[in-house]
């Protein structure tokens, strides 16, 4: 069977401080093309801050995107099992940092974001907006250079899809350089 449409040699640039919003219909295209840019899914010709990234190995590549990406996506929802801290603190699990440290950084991450009263709740005790809110901060844990959401505002409702939304958009002019991929036509706005 013949693809009807087939990406090859695609350049794709972001600079920083950038607020992208991409834009699409398509489920399965949006998602694949969101694999590609978070490093889930990996193509020979991926450049990152000028490295290619080719020739590294899987758990290299996991490592790389721990540390410069920061990831929203319900399809990497919280482990029900565990507290929004210890949640929050997952990516930390890979830098070497001793577990009460891990967690401590957890803490002051979810107490910056003014979220730190609900630190010991199980996800399933969570509003729509407080997940989005709470895998915010688990995509802020390491200080990432870019964000990355894939549909954030999906499973929200109007009021509270602009108000995550407007997160973003602090962070933003705070400096981080923010991908969306969505379905949601008021998010273009946002894009620079």
């Amino acid at each position: 069977m013949t693809p009807i449409i087939k990406l090859t040699n695609l350049t794709f640039s972001v600079n920083s401080g950038e607020f992208i919003v991409i834009f699409g219909n398509n489920e399965q295209e949006k998602q694949r093309f969101f694999n590609l840019l978070s490093l889930i899914t990996t193509t020979n010709n991926y450049f990152l801050c000028g490295q290619n990234l080719a020739h590294l190995s899987k758990p290299k590549i996991i490592q790389l995107r721990n540390k410069k990406f920061g990831i929203i996506s319900n399809d990497l929802a919280f482990i029900k099992t565990l507290s929004v801290l210890e949640n929050v603190a997952l990516p930390l699990k890979y830098t070497g940092l001793k577990k009460s440290a891990q967690i401590a950084q957890a803490d002051q991450i979810l107490r910056k974001n003014h979220f730190d009263s609900k630190a010991y709740y199980l996800p399933r005790h969570l509003s729509p907006i407080q997940n989005q809110r709470a895998l915010l901060a688990r995509a802020l844990i390491n200080n990432p250079q870019l964000i990355l959401a894939n549909d954030p505002t999906k499973t929200l409702g109007s009021n509270d899809a602009h108000i995550f939304i407007e997160d973003l958009a602090k962070l933003h002019a705070a400096g981080k350089t923010i991908i969306i991929f969505t379905t949601n036509t008021n998010l273009i706005a946002y894009a620079s």
